[in-house]
């Protein structure tokens, strides 16, 4: 029973094969864009909260967060 539930989703994949690897490619992006979010979020706290020795690396956390 297991065998044939599983060829069954094996099946239903493979015909709609692409409007799976389309979410997938979304879910695997959207992934990517939120952790580059947290990345250029912690990055632009601690560039703030070093003071103006490192000023110009906020720029540079700020365009990371932007993307």
């Amino acid at each position: 029973m297991r065998i044939a539930r599983f060829r069954l989703c094996l099946r239903y994949l493979r015909k709609r094969l692409a409007a799976h690897t389309v979410i997938l490619i979304a879910v695997v992006a959207a992934v990517a864009c939120s952790v580059g979010t947290q990345y250029g979020v912690k990055s632009l706290v601690d560039s703030l909260s070093a003071g103006p020795s490192r000023a110009g690396s906020v720029w540079l956390a700020f365009v990371f967060s932007c993307q």
